[in-house]
């Protein structure tokens, strides 16, 4: 992100700090300074401010690493005065994985806040929230509370935030996914319209104003995405629906009779209900032209797959089959194997609407 600064890399993700945090924390002196209060209370209070973006550092890490462990990366991740933004090389292609993946980040805020809570417990240091302030009170029972803060306010059905990328992931799983963004990111510019009414009618601080900006605009560009990717060539019209699936132990020669339907095309293999790797048709002729019949299939696939969102874009799968060398993408969606598309096919439809 522009005029952002990295301050670390932890877990193999840069870390980027906007030049704009520094104006919070002249605020936030200001705050202190403006209520009489002294240097010591005013570096404590800025060490709350620390404390408090660290914990949304973390909520991000938990939205990175969970999205890690489906084989998403994480660009990196960029600390701004209103949040934080974890840039995901790309989104979650099963509904329930992004589910997963935007639930992570609220679920860091709760073992945080339990462990705050435990604490204030343990010490015996509760105070009554009447006596806590913005710039005052005991400085673990404000980050317990500002944690609970962050729990709701994420979950708030705001497309781009938590919330509205939950609401996304659920109304996909009945709905095709550029409709299910549409009407989470049309939720998200509305509750992004209530966050700046509010702020103009003094129902809270100015930065309420701020995050219903940053709202507005993110659920705009999701929007333009939805748009784009509607008038744009998706994989679902590409693919090939019809082909022919194969066992690791079959043999060649076998093979090679089931495949006469298709004969052009690579045959995804599939062990107990799951693709375990891909047989390449002409190393699969090939294979049998020099008496290689008997051979099992398990012995010539391939298990470097690559798979696709049906909604993906034909653009977007261009770069990744060339990087990754594959003559075929698998689409999936919801575990389901929907059809193959083969580089040339994807060549040709490219082709066909550039001319």
């Amino acid at each position: 992100m522009k005029w952002s600064y990295r301050i670390g890399r932890w877990w193999g993700i840069d870390v980027y700090l906007h030049s704009s945090f520094g104006l919070l924390l002249l605020w936030v002196a200001w705050q202190h300074l403006a209520a009489g209060d002294g240097l010591g209370q005013t570096l404590l209070g800025l060490l709350f401010t620390l404390l408090l973006f660290g914990c949304v550092l973390l909520h991000e890490y938990g939205h990175a690493l969970t999205a890690r462990r489906f084989g998403i990366a994480t660009a990196d991740i960029t600390l701004l005065p209103v949040g934080g933004v974890a840039r995901l090389e790309r989104i979650p292609r099963e509904p329930w994985q992004e589910l997963l993946v935007a639930l992570a980040g609220p679920a860091v805020n709760v073992v945080i806040a339990a462990a705050l809570l435990g604490w204030l417990v343990l010490t015996a240091t509760w105070q009554p929230f009447g006596e806590l302030g913005v710039v005052s009170g005991n400085l673990a029972e404000r980050l317990f509370v500002v944690n609970l803060a962050l729990i709701v306010f994420n979950l708030l059905p705001a497309f781009p935030m938590d919330g509205g990328r939950v609401l996304r992931a659920l109304l996909a799983l009945r709905l095709e996914y550029p409709r299910a963004t549409l009407i989470a990111a049309r939720a998200g510019q509305a509750m992004a319209l209530l966050f700046v009414l509010a702020g103009l009618l003094g129902l809270s601080s100015p930065f309420l104003m701020a995050i219903g900006v940053v709202v507005w605009i993110g659920a705009r560009t999701e929007l333009h995405d939805v748009r784009r990717r509607t008038s744009g060539l998706l994989v679902h019209r590409a693919m090939l629906p019809e082909f022919t699936v194969v066992r690791p132990g079959m043999t060649l020669q076998e093979t090679l009779l089931a495949a006469q339907q298709w004969p052009d095309r690579d045959l995804p293999v599939v062990h107990e209900g799951r693709v375990v790797g891909l047989l390449a048709h002409p190393a699969l002729a090939a294979a049998v032209a020099r008496g290689g019949g008997a051979e099992l299939v398990q012995e010539h696939c391939s298990e470097r797959l690559v798979a696709v969102h049906p909604a993906d874009l034909l653009d977007d799968v261009q770069p990744y089959l060339a990087a990754t060398g594959s003559a075929t993408a698998l689409v999936v969606y919801q575990g389901r194997l929907l059809g193959l598309l083969p580089a040339a096919r994807l060549r040709e439809f490219l082709a066909a609407a550039r001319r």
